[in-house]
């Protein structure tokens, strides 16, 4: 019975001091830096400052990364209705406007096609294999 209170008296203080010593400061946020996204969500972001796609690769999904105005990085369906729609209205915030400076020329612009540029959105080759590391 003594050898068992020993035991357990040696092992609560090893856990003790270990505890102790560690380098966890639970008062402070940890930075966590992010590689690629291994899950998605359908949740709706607000105040995104920018995005960038995601390809599927080993551990990664496929998703779109949203980046709001307050640094956050989201991982996104690229599947949802809400953001498609938003890829589609940041995209097109980059269209061409006639040299006259006004969109929809003439009177009754309504019937006119929108013009839209051809352009991607620029991927860097770190962006694009960024899952990869």
């Amino acid at each position: 019975m003594l050898r068992i209170c020993l035991a357990f008296l040696i092992l609560c203080i090893s856990v003790l001091y270990c505890s102790g010593n560690s380098n966890f400061d639970y008062r402070r946020p940890i930075k966590v830096k992010i590689d690629c996204c291994e899950s998605v969500s359908k949740a709706r972001i607000k105040e995104i400052a920018t995005f960038k796609r995601q390809s599927a690769a080993d551990k990664c999904v496929e998703a779109v990364i949203f980046h709001t105005k307050n640094n956050g990085s989201f991982c996104s369906d690229p599947k949802a209705k809400w953001v498609r729609r938003t890829i589609r209205k940041m995209e097109n915030k980059g269209t061409l406007v006639p040299k006259g400076g006004k969109k929809g020329g003439r009177k009754g612009g309504n019937n006119q096609k929108k013009k839209t540029s051809n352009k991607t959105n620029p991927v860097s080759m770190e962006n694009l294999f960024s899952c990869l590391h």
